[in-house]
């Protein structure tokens, strides 16, 4: 058992005692001859460990070895590159010899072989995960993830990598446009993602551990407050397109989310008792919940036409296809009626904001108001509710 230096112009691997490289480039125009680089001058050293380990105890499912007449080995020479650290792979090498000399099988370090965007790629590919509900929200994490976080192998993934990708991300400017930056909630949603992607890799085994055990902290203050006056609703009503003005009233009126709204079929719309039903897999509570209808919503799902060419669904593009997510020409008509209504710092799921705020100043119990819009405590049902100075200067007329 030894460790070895990887030299960074040949890529060949050589003993710590040497100190001018006595390899051979492998490929390019100098295939075939000497390296002679000066192992001396090497400011990072990656570090390598090159072991025998006996044919029975070798639990690195690669193919197992021939020995000089073509008979398989008694024991098979294994390499493992461990980075920059010359004490891991000192500690290695001690883990490995414990292991040979307890006779346990030896297990091959994963994280030693798989990349960070190699992680990434197997996990947006299973079909489990295609088959989510927020599979677009992760193909937007993965984008950003891949393009800021270097791609390393897994083993040598540290804290500081994750604290400068969040660094980064929170300096550039919001696509959104409700922020000059980069929310902190955006950033910590694609570090949670990073954090599923690990675990869930690490139950089907396909990494040996995870290499980070603390993660970046980000306060993130996602709280709105952002309500619409009467004034600006009718403007804003009034201004949207017919098809987008439809979800936004169902939403006004009725406090549900944009996902659910989407997803609305004719069969759980009951006009006679003014109610639409929401099955489990519709909520983001995976609770299935009766939603009550005013008379309002009423009207604007009887204004619907229902699509030949998509007969389940109640909002359907043009071309009949089923809406799956509020983006693309639907985000973009949504923001041009912001800015044609001088409204700034407004989104669609704002919408129920207004609407748990107008219920609460209506009288309507709590209970009842967490019951409509699907929360499971009072407590987010509490930061729903925004309360202006003008409302603040009712309690003068109470005492």
């Amino acid at each position: 058992m030894r460790i070895l230096i990887e030299c960074p112009k040949c890529r060949s691997r050589q003993k710590l005692s040497k100190t001018t490289c006595t390899g051979k480039f492998r490929y390019g125009a100098q295939r075939g001859k000497l390296c002679g680089y000066q192992l001396k001058k090497i400011r990072i050293p990656i570090y390598w460990i090159d072991y025998d380990v006996p044919a029975n105890l070798d639990g690195s499912g690669r193919p197992p070895q021939k020995d000089g007449v073509g008979r398989p080995a008694k024991r098979h020479r294994r390499r493992e590159r461990i980075g920059a650290s010359r004490e891991a792979a000192e500690y290695r090498l001690r883990e490995i010899a414990i292991t040979i000399s307890e006779h346990k099988v030896l297990k091959r370090d994963r994280n030693a072989e798989i990349h960070v965007h190699m992680l990434l790629e197997w996990y947006i590919r299973q079909k489990e995960v295609q088959d989510m509900k927020s599979y677009g929200r992760y193909q937007d994490d993965q984008r950003n993830l891949v393009r800021l976080l270097p791609n390393l192998l897994l083993r040598d993934l540290r804290l500081h990598h994750l604290n400068n990708y969040r660094d980064i991300r929170l300096a550039e400017p919001s696509k959104s446009g409700r922020s000059k930056t980069t929310a902190s909630a955006t950033v910590s949603h694609e570090l949670s993602y990073l954090r599923s992607v690990m675990n869930y890799a690490l139950r089907h085994e396909f990494i040996s551990e995870i290499p980070v055990q603390a993660w970046p902290k980000i306060k993130v203050d996602n709280k709105r407050d952002r309500v619409l006056t009467t004034t600006e609703w009718k403007t804003l009503e009034k201004n949207l397109p017919k098809h987008i003005k439809e979800m936004a009233q169902i939403a006004y009126y009725t406090g549900m989310r944009q996902g659910e709204i989407l997803q609305i079929e004719w069969s759980q719309v009951d006009f006679e008792k003014g109610f639409v039903r929401l099955r489990a897999d519709q909520t983001k509570s995976k609770t299935a919940r009766a939603v009550f209808l005013c008379q309002e919503a009423v009207d604007v799902l009887k204004r619907i036409p229902k699509d030949l060419r998509c007969k389940q669904r109640v909002f359907v593009s043009t071309v009949g296809r089923p809406y799956t997510r509020f983006t693309g020409s639907l985000q973009r008509e949504w923001k041009r009626s912001l800015k044609k209504s001088a409204i700034e710092d407004f989104a669609f799921h704002d919408l129920r904001h207004c609407y748990v705020s107008r219920m609460r100043l209506a009288g309507i119990p709590d209970f009842l108001i967490q019951r409509q819009v699907g929360h499971k405590d009072g407590k987010m049902t509490d930061r729903y509710t925004t309360i202006d100075e003008s409302e603040l200067i009712q309690l003068g007329k109470a005492v």
